[in-house]
């Protein structure tokens, strides 16, 4: 291995905390499916750890979106702070959907101000994303950008419409506006992973390792987002 393809003594303790941290948050993520699966301690127990677990794993990825955007400076600092935003938005959510389901011990009101957080997640998390793109130049890049964000986003619509959002949208039993929010979270995430895959494309070499890690947690947000919509 030749110099420059050696380890820096800054990246090769960075790497040995990121594996020991993906580590231990694969470990968690294992105990808290199993807890859901097998609900130790009975009902409440497991809506409360299954409540205040997703908080606290929101809360947890902003402290580490703040840490990411102490390293980086400019367009990439505020990426990373929006999406740390976006984090704690998502968290304040289900903190509130907590205290309907943990803390008064009753259903969750549809819609509720837990939605506000929620969907309030989604132009923070586009905004952050978009401080990743590198400049377009030239009004043929950006126009050919546009039309790959369009394809992007209605083939992924179309899959989605035609794997449950069509009977989410056909539901005759929800109010307009219930509809509108049960839409647009799925569309939400749609739009965010359009962004997400054009970002990873323009982004700068370094960075792809970081949004490929990015996209593959916002499409399981998304999967996860699509089927309580249905």
């Amino acid at each position: 291995m030749s110099a420059a393809q050696q380890p820096t003594r800054s990246e090769a303790p960075d790497k040995k905390v990121f594996l020991w941290v993906a580590a231990a948050t694969a470990l968690l993520v294992i105990g808290f499916i199993a807890w859901l699966h097998f609900r130790f301690g009975g009902d409440q127990v497991t809506i409360a750890v299954d409540d205040i677990g997703e908080a606290v794993a929101a809360f947890a990825a902003a402290l580490c979106c703040v840490l990411a955007a102490r390293r980086y400076k400019g367009r990439q600092r505020l990426g990373w702070a929006l999406l740390s935003a976006s984090a704690a938005t998502w968290g304040v959510g289900e903190v509130v959907w907590s205290v309907y389901e943990v803390g008064l011990g009753i259903d969750v009101p549809y819609p509720s101000a837990a939605d506000v957080g929620f969907l309030g997640a989604i132009p923070l998390t586009v905004a952050g994303i978009l401080c990743f793109f590198s400049t377009a130049r030239g009004t043929s890049t950006r126009l050919r950008l546009w039309l790959d964000a369009a394809i992007v986003f209605l083939a992924l619509f179309f899959v989605a419409w035609t794997l449950g959002l069509r009977t989410v949208y056909l539901d005759p039993d929800h109010s307009f506006l219930e509809k509108v929010i049960d839409l647009a979270y799925p569309i939400g995430d749609i739009i965010i992973g359009t962004i997400l895959l054009l970002a990873i494309r323009r982004a700068r070499v370094e960075l792809h390792g970081r949004l490929l890690l990015l996209l593959g947690g916002l499409a399981a947000i998304s999967i996860a987002d699509s089927a309580f919509a249905y």
